[in-house]
């Protein structure tokens, strides 16, 4: 897929498309629960955001891996599970999906995901808003989280050089939220690494 295949897209997946070739880590947020409309095959689909970002992600040949603090992690398509696991060595992955996944286990997943040079990986984390209750000032859990995905950010490695119509430099991780202040601004403020879209 290359750029002028977007025609006809929103602006907001556009800008996502090529946030894709430069940021490990992007927030897509405001009105997340909103339907768009997106041409599938030419013909006219409505899918919800995070249902166009999977879309569009796995138009880039990208496995689309989705949790959200319901503890549920799901992956798309389904049969890519035993494209992780056959890899040398496997990707460390659960047995069977979707599962249940606790909040303190994904960064590991995020870090193990993120560093695979292979086959390019997404991992969605919905719902981003509901990480913590108060995001400047959060319980130890939620800070331990968000201060593990922010070394994240800064440490990732480019996964191959983007050209257009390929997967994307990054494995990246995409948080969904509904405002840019539902998430910490020591998180986000003068990171040049988290890409924002609202």
């Amino acid at each position: 897929m290359v750029e002028s295949d977007l025609d006809g897209w929103p602006r907001w997946l556009r800008e996502f498309d090529q946030m894709l070739a430069t940021r490990p880590q992007i927030v897509v947020y405001g009105n997340v629960r909103d339907v768009c409309i997106i041409p599938s095959s030419g013909v006219p689909t409505e899918m919800s955001v995070v249902e166009a970002l999977g879309f569009l992600l796995q138009l880039r040949q990208v496995v689309v891996l989705k949790w959200d603090p319901t503890k549920e992690l799901s992956i798309n398509p389904a049969n890519a599970i035993d494209r992780l696991r056959s890899r040398t060595p496997p990707v460390s992955i659960p047995d069977a999906l979707p599962c249940e996944l606790e909040r303190g286990a994904l960064p590991k997943l995020i870090e193990t995901l993120i560093a695979e040079r292979e086959i390019p990986i997404a991992v969605i984390v919905d719902y981003a808003s509901r990480l913590g209750q108060d995001p400047n000032g959060l319980d130890e859990d939620s800070y331990d989280f968000f201060l593990r995905s922010l070394r994240l950010s800064h440490t990732a490695t480019e996964r191959r050089s983007p050209a257009p119509g390929t997967a994307p430099r990054f494995n990246p991780v995409v948080w969904i939220a509904d405002r840019i202040q539902d998430l910490p601004a020591w998180f986000l403020v003068g990171n040049s690494r988290i890409g924002q879209i609202g």
